[in-house]
């Protein structure tokens, strides 16, 4: 059976440098020892072939299976591919170090946080990447990223400028969910609608709900 593919997306740096140490030691590490026996996994610099690097990466970033980031430091390259890799909705497990603040945009999506100067910190990372990676490859006909979850929601938004009426709809899709799917079922097949309603709850925060209801008291 062969592997999975999975691209690491990193800050690289120059030979020598500590941003280059820390790439190498997560590959070597944490990801080869964590997810190496079922994927594949490619890093931009360590790919020998022709053509326009720029290209490959767009390449592997579309095709891979996986995409692990390393968000640490907050690299401009970095946060570009994965921000690509969202705009496509594929399967991506962040990590970072321990500290690191994230900005607004990406922290409502999960991150593995660790401290790579700690063997049991690394240990227990490990275990997270390789669930992690389980199961958002399990889960990938199932995957709903961040970009996609916000174009979800304005669908229920789309055609109607009452928001009193769009919560209404939304009411009508809680309604049928309940109707349809037994949630103590793992074998009911689930509708388009009940996932589109599952990325729309996702998507929504509770500073939103609160505006929603602000706006329906004053309609």
């Amino acid at each position: 059976m062969s592997k999975k593919t999975a691209f690491f997306v990193t800050p690289i740096g120059e030979k020598g440098t500590q941003i280059r140490k820390r790439a190498d030691d997560l590959l070597d590490y944490v990801l080869n020892p964590s997810i190496g026996e079922d994927f594949e996994i490619t890093r931009a610099d360590r790919v020998v072939a022709p053509g326009s690097i720029n290209h490959d990466v767009i390449r592997r970033l579309h095709t891979s299976d996986l995409v692990v980031a390393d968000l640490q430091g907050l690299n401009p390259n970095v946060m570009y591919e994965v921000g690509v890799r969202h705009s496509f909705n594929l399967p991506i497990v962040h990590i970072a170090q321990n500290g690191e603040r994230l900005p607004f945009d990406i922290t409502a999506e999960r991150t593995l946080f660790f401290d790579l100067s700690d063997l049991a910190s690394v240990e227990l990372a490990k275990e997270k990447i390789s669930e992690s990676a389980a199961i958002a490859v399990s889960e990938a006909d199932n995957y709903s990223g961040p970009i996609d979850r916000v174009l979800n929601a304005e669908v229920v938004f789309r055609n109607t400028g009452d928001v009193g009426v769009a919560i209404e709809l939304m009411a009508q899709q809680i309604q049928n969910l309940a109707e349809e799917v037994s949630l103590f079922d793992p074998q009911v097949e689930v509708s388009s609608e009940v996932k589109h309603l599952y990325s729309l709850f996702q998507s929504v925060y509770p500073y939103e709900i609160d505006q929603l209801i602000d706006k329906l008291r004053k309609s």
